[in-house]
């Protein structure tokens, strides 16, 4: 094809007239026939390839744990001085190696200073798994112990790299006592008792011999003696505060006679102590068996502090001293038969002024009692709509919503826990139309002769700071009267609905918390904010100071940093050890929109030092199941002979590849305009145009 091109351009210019001295034809030839040739190359489209080859050497990957459970030093063993002795051999060996640290994250460095909080072995495996380096092996210099973050290394195994593990510490189990957890009740409050279980666990020790104390704000507020036998050991303390507030409690056990560690020997918890009882005010509409059997339920509570008042007719109410006021001091409302055709105005007006204006979760019970047309009034608080009356009443039995099995109120009440509520008596259903409100959930429908129905038995509602409950029969006592076998379900049922009632969200247009309450020495404290304005929309481009004070009255200042839609974030580095309090102020503009408060303590806990042992079976599965090797601190001979094999055998070519597409290029378009302009001046210049 170039030649025909190339003959079409000689031909062309062969002969001219005028006639043209031999080189200026032959210049134009080679004009039209450039030409020609870049034509035919964008006609035909063609691709240059480059191809080039480069050499990559591989490299051994080495990870230190830095966290603070390498620092421990036991008595016949010296883990830093361990760790660093092996890198000295490992980095006078003369390899490629890349040396990492990790614990709370992981950075390039080969200097560890044993001092994170945290052992994380995810940010290690992610690290290795996006690298882009050409990886011979890794090897991992760790006692084992994760705490934080899972296990779980599957997939590296894909990656046909061999890990080394080198276990530092000693694989013997030393003798040991520790607090494991300490557990308390939901709700707490200020004078009265409540259980408070701390469990103690112990290595090496049997038949023995203990002393638990528990302190609350650093003062000793009581003393158990206990006795450890098979490992472990659950020391009760009859917890009673005398203030509400957020209170820090501690337990401690007293050191055993060769006890390896003492750092476990104490665990501090935070617990949020309410100012008294929760205050249960039961309405009934007409007298009832419900109220008794609610009541009866309620009061074996000891958190609880249960009132009723029965309207009897006349503005009459039992008991006898009842008086509208009463209800003011009200946490939680129950309305039976509520209102009833003679109910006094004065009264629903109250309940109303309660759930609308201070928020007060209501529990419905909807009676034959309960007049229809009065109940209009309080149908925004409930969770179901009644839209008009059918004559007469059904047997029903409760039926579980499967989608809210695990709602808190009934997620230990469902079959696969036990509960049968289809052996439960049938409750009487006023024949109303029932319909569920938008925003609320039916965990329990009505079931007739085992065949379950659209309606609504118990339906719940959650909107906004506001919360309610509601029943769509009656004759509940049924339940309780024949509650199957020992169970209590019932009195669990009643207590469940009003625990959840009384968890209304706490809607504040500021709320500044941290991430945890407890933190280890060295570790960063993060706190977390949301700001709302007047209407509770996010709140965008606020300020948010931090004033934070220790124990001893020291201030640091923080800024927190918008995140997006009104959430904020800051942290705090590595605080010293001690018990802190913060109060955060948002303003926006020149308004103060609000504030709030809180605590935390850095270094009462150490998660790396509760078990500052070694995890031998962690560290040998992790080298087994991705083909490498699993090494006891004390034998690591020959690791640096299988990592320069290994980094021999894995040097690798690397292909490129490079194409160019010729004819897409600006450079030919300039290269014809530029020619075709030559020829067309010499063309016109010898006089051929």
């Amino acid at each position: 094809m170039l030649a025909i091109l190339g003959a079409g351009a000689i031909l062309y210019y062969r002969r001219t007239v005028p006639e043209l001295p031999p080189f200026l034809r032959i210049l134009l030839m080679s004009l039209r026939g450039l030409v020609l040739i870049i034509v035919l190359l964008v006609l035909f489209e063609p691709v240059a390839k480059l191809i080039s080859t480069e050499k990559i050497n591989p490299v051994n990957l080495v990870f230190i744990d830095n966290s603070a459970s390498m620092s421990v030093k036991e008595k016949d063993f010296n883990r830093p001085e361990t760790v660093n002795t092996l890198l000295s051999e490992l980095q006078g060996s003369g390899l490629n190696n890349v040396y990492y640290l990790f614990g709370e994250r992981t950075a390039v460095s080969s200097s560890p200073a044993f001092n994170d909080p945290v052992t994380d072995f995810g940010g290690m495996f992610s690290e290795i798994s996006s690298s882009k380096q050409n990886i011979a092996s890794v090897t991992i210099i760790s006692d084992g112990v994760i705490t934080q973050g899972s296990e779980s290394f599957r997939g590296l195994n894909k990656l046909s790299v061999p890990f080394y593990t080198v276990l530092i510490g000693d694989s013997v189990r030393k003798k040991d006592i520790k607090v494991d957890r300490i557990t308390t009740n939901d709700l707490i409050y200020a004078g009265v008792s409540s259980p408070l279980i701390v469990n103690i666990s112990a290595s090496g020790y049997s038949n023995t011999d203990v002393k638990v104390q528990l302190f609350e704000e650093n003062s000793l507020i009581g003393e158990q003696p206990g006795f450890i036998t098979g490992g472990a050991l659950r020391v009760r303390f009859d917890y009673r505060p005398t203030s509400p507030g957020e209170k820090k409690l501690a337990a401690r056990v007293t050191p055993l006679r060769d006890e390896a560690y003492l750092n476990n020997n104490s665990m501090a918890a935070y617990v949020n102590v309410l100012s008294g009882k929760l205050k249960v005010f039961i309405i009934g509409g007409t007298p009832s068996s419900d109220i008794s059997a609610i009541s009866n339920s309620l009061t074996a509570d000891t958190n609880f502090t249960v009132k009723a008042a029965v309207h009897i007719g006349n503005g009459r109410y039992i008991p006898k001293d009842f008086s509208i006021k009463q209800l003011d001091s009200a946490n939680i409302l129950v309305l039976s038969g509520f209102p009833a055709g003679d109910t006094p105005q004065e009264l629903i007006n109250a309940v109303i002024t309660l759930a609308d204006k201070k928020n007060t979760p209501v529990l419905f019970i909807t009676g034959s009692s309960t007049d229809l047309i009065r109940l209009r009034t309080l149908m925004p608080y409930l969770p179901f709509e009644i839209t008009g009356l059918n004559s007469g009443s059904s047997e029903v039995q409760g039926s579980v919503n499967g989608a809210d099995v695990n709602h808190p109120v009934i997620n230990n009440l469902t079959e696969s826990a036990g509960w049968n509520w289809s052996a439960l008596p049938p409750v009487t259903q006023p024949s109303f139309n029932y319909k569920p409100r938008a925003g609320s959930a039916v965990l329990l429908y009505s079931s007739i002769r085992n065949v379950r129905t659209q309606v609504p038995l118990f339906s719940v509602m959650r909107l906004g700071s506001k919360r309610s409950a509601a029943f769509s029969a009656e004759n509940l006592w049924r339940w309780k009267l024949n509650q199957p076998g020992n169970n209590i379900l019932f009195d669990n049922f009643m207590i469940s609905i009003i625990k959840w009632l009384n968890a209304a969200d706490d809607k504040k247009q500021v709320k500044i918390t941290t991430t945890k309450k407890i933190y280890s020495s060295g570790e960063s404290v993060e706190f977390v904010a949301e700001a709302y304005n007047q209407t509770f929309e996010p709140l965008s481009g606020a300020s948010i100071g931090l004033e934070i004070k220790d124990r001893k009255g020291n201030k640091i200042n923080l800024t927190l940093n918008e995140l997006e839609n009104g959430l904020y974030e800051g942290s705090l580095l590595e605080p010293e050890a001690s018990d802190y309090t913060f109060r955060g102020t948002v303003t926006y503009g020149n308004s103060v929109i609000g504030a709030d408060s809180g605590r935390f303590n850095v270094g009462d806990f150490s998660a790396e030092l509760i078990d500052p042992g070694t995890n031998p079976d962690y560290m040998n599965r992790l080298a087994t199941q991705t083909g490498g090797r699993f090494f006891y601190n004390n034998d690591t001979g020959g690791l640096t002979e299988l990592l320069r094999q290994k980094q021999n055998s894995s040097v690798r070519e690397k292909t490129n590849t490079e194409e160019y597409d010729i004819w897409a290029s600006n450079i030919l378009l300039i290269l014809v305009i530029v020619f075709l302009g030559i020829e067309w001046f010499l063309r016109k210049r010898e006089g051929m145009i």
